[in-house]
Order: structure tokens, then sequence, then C-alpha cells
């Protein structure tokens, strides 16, 4: 690889642990693919059961890729009328432990957002194209289901006041819309863990974890009309609350840690390959063999590609650097002892 490639690799952050949802399916390599032939049908068994509308649980540890995955099942069954409405637990506060019409209410507003970011680009598009505001144009962009009718009744739905049990019947108001439409509303809570184990919002996780996997997936499972995926850390399967839930969760899927530098390698270069928009580029012309063992030897012991990437990113600025035309050893051995 010459030195202008690596430095458009840096530079377009090739190896980004965390991108924006829209480019994470992109970069995805399959767990099919990264486990050979004998596999366990990871994306495949995703995709049925949201199909079927269950509420399917992905499990394993940070950074294993379930956002990975969760972001190109999505993308895959968007063309198959999922709707993907993707709450965010991560930002929540302890009052979702405390009012049970919290997660509702979460759910509506979640909905009110998606319609006005949905609106903003829709009016932007229209605008570029010289679309009038009285003659509706249609654009390819923004999310295709909040659009048209359905738009105005989820808007008159989502902008009623409501509080209490209200909130509960609103929410299933809005997923019944959804489902009439021909979508199948699909809740993501891809960051549970964010939430649980955040600081700040009570020293105890434990009453986040009864709360989300007692009292919250128990009502998403019995009053919530609509499919529902659920990142669960692999430490919580030990739990008690846990062990509980499993009856909600129709579908469990465990995610394979890697088992060789060549599987790695599949995600480095598929990342290359992503970023320098060069289909030939392979994991050999970014990194080399030793580098990539040095690499798969640090992730052994943390089982967190994530954790991988951010040590490659630091490795890739410092052969940059240097001047070098691959990472070697030694920038991957530098990155690791920086980090």
């Amino acid at each position: 690889m010459s030195g202008d490639l690596l430095r458009q690799l840096r530079d377009s952050k090739a190896f980004d642990p965390s991108p924006d949802p829209d480019r994470m399916w992109q970069v995805h390599v399959p767990f099919d693919v990264l486990t050979g032939p004998v596999s366990g049908d990871y994306e495949q068994r995703f995709m049925d059961a949201v199909r079927r509308r269950e509420r399917v649980a992905l499990i394993g540890a940070s950074g294993s890729g379930k956002s990975s995955i969760t972001e190109y099942v999505m993308d895959a069954l968007h063309s198959e009328s999922v709707a993907a409405l993707r709450i965010r637990m991560g930002i929540q506060t302890d009052s979702l432990v405390s009012d049970p019409a919290e997660f509702p209410r979460l759910l509506v507003n979640t909905i009110a957002k998606q319609l006005d970011e949905n609106r903003a680009v829709q009016k932007i598009a229209r605008n570029m194209r010289g679309g009038s505001a009285h003659r509706p144009v249609k654009v390819s962009v923004g999310l295709p289901w909040l659009a048209g009718n359905l738009a105005i009744e989820l808007g008159s739905v989502v902008n009623e006041p409501s509080q209490g049990e209200d909130v509960v019947d609103q929410a299933i108001r809005v997923l019944e819309l959804i489902s009439r439409s021909g979508w199948i509303p699909t809740l993501v809570l891809d960051d549970t863990d964010q939430w649980i184990r955040r600081p700040g919002i009570g020293v105890d996780p434990e009453p986040r974890i009864a709360m989300f996997f007692g009292s919250t997936l128990r009502m998403i499972a019995e009053r919530l009309p609509a499919a529902c995926v659920v990142a669960v850390h692999d430490d919580y399967t030990s739990s008690p609350h846990y062990e509980q839930a499993r009856e909600y969760l129709n579908t469990r899927i465990t995610l394979p840690a890697l088992d060789n530098s060549a599987a790695l390698g599949s995600i480095i270069g598929m990342r290359a390959r992503k970023a320098a928009e060069n289909p030939n580029l392979r994991a050999i012309d970014v990194i080399d063999d030793d580098a990539l063992e040095h690499l798969f030897d640090h992730y052994v012991d943390s089982r967190s590609v994530r954790r991988e990437l951010v040590v490659l990113q630091d490795a890739l600025v410092r052969a940059c650097s240097a001047t070098s035309e691959t990472i070697d050893a030694a920038h991957i051995v530098a990155a690791i002892a920086a980090g």
C-alpha cells in the first residue's frame, strides 16, 4: 500500500469503532462469513425472527458486534417493510426505573422526533429539486415509512397530551398505525448497557437491571404490538432478572468470538475497501502479517473488536507519521502500550 492510501485511511477514520448507523451496516462483515462454513446462521436467524415480529436478544460482550449486526440486519430488512424505531436508552435518567409510563413516553417522543427530522429532510430535498410545498414531490431520502398519510396520522397521535396509563395507550396506537400501513414496527434497544452501567444516575445498577429485564421488557412483551431487538451484555445473563425475562425473549442469539487473525483481517479489509472506495484492497495491503497477529493476540484478552479498531486507528496514525507504507508490529505494540 502506498503512503498516500494509508493517509487516506487515516483521514477518513477508516477504523472508527462507532461510525454513524447509516455507515455501520456498510462495513459489517457477517458473522456467518467470520465463523466459516460451520456457523450459527446469525444474520439469517436475526432476520427471520424480526419477520415473525419476535423479541430478539443479542448477547455479547461490549464491542462484540451487537450494534454492527443490528444495523446490518435493519438495513437488509428495510426493503421488506420493517420500520426500525431506535430507542435511545443510553441518555435516559433513573426516572425510567421509577415511572412505569416512562418507556412508552420515550417511544412516543422518539416517533415525534423522527417525524420532525423526516419532514426537515424531505423539505430540503424538495427545495433542492424545485418542488412546491403545496404539491407533494416524491423523494428518495429520509424514512419512506414516515411519509404520506401515515405521517399525518402519527403526528396527530404523538402530539396529543397524555399521562399515566394514557401514555401506554398512545404508544399502542402509534404501533398499530404503523402495522396497519403494512410495516413491521421494530423497537431497537441497542444501547441498554450505556444506560444500565452509566455512572452518575445511581451508584447501584441492579435496580436498572431489575427494572429493564423485569417490568419494562414484560410491558413490551404484553402490551406493545411490535418486534423488538435488545442488546444484552453477556454479564447480565447470570442475573436472576435476566433469567426471569427469558420467557419474553423469543429468540436469543449469542454472538461468537473471532477464532483467528484471518477473521480480524476480514473486518480490517472491509473497512479499508469502504473508506478508500477500492474493492480490491485486502488486510495485507494495510497491515502486515506480524502486526495482525499482535493485534489478534491483544483481542484474545478482551474479545472486543471495538477496542482493537481503536488500537488500529492509533497504529495507523503512527504509521503515517513514520511515512510507512503499511502498519507494522512496532506500530501496533506502541498503540497498545499507549492505550
